[in-house]
């Protein structure tokens, strides 16, 4: 009968065991997953912000030249044709090898321009925001 007790016994720790170990997993993977939305979530967040401030600079400029004067700090922003791209790094400073990068797209449609700021995260992009103005009426 004492042998019976011990491999009862023994089964119960194994089942523990296994239902501790189970439980750790569904945890650590609840975790991981939370950290990649809490990144994911500040790179939509840091995507806004740039475009908003490119939104900015494209409505207070008169030009591609005035846009680009205005976001190249540091060497980090180039024109190629009609599109002006700024790479910042995570923190949202100018920096030419930083994995944010702005794009501005300037389309002179004659009494209208329009524009569209793009920012992308590495080749994803994250966010994009249209935007324009009259060129009789004003801004």
């Amino acid at each position: 009968m004492k042998q019976g007790r011990n491999i009862s016994f023994y089964i119960e720790i194994v089942l523990m065991l296994i239902i501790s170990v189970l439980a750790i997993s569904v945890l650590a993977n609840a975790f991981s997953k939370s950290d990649l939305n809490s990144r994911k979530a500040k790179q939509l967040s840091d995507a806004v912000t740039l475009a908003a401030s490119g939104a900015e600079v494209f409505l207070a400029s008169e030009s591609e030249e005035d846009v680009l004067k205005t976001l190249n700090e540091k060497d980090n922003a180039l024109a190629a044709g009609s599109d002006i791209t700024a790479t910042y790094n995570d923190d949202l400073q100018p920096d030419a090898k930083g994995k944010m990068k702005m794009t501005i797209h300037w389309d002179d449609a004659g009494d209208f321009v329009n524009g569209t700021v793009t920012v992308f995260y590495g080749e994803e992009k994250i966010y994009d925001l249209e935007t324009g103005f009259s060129k009789e009426g004003g801004r």
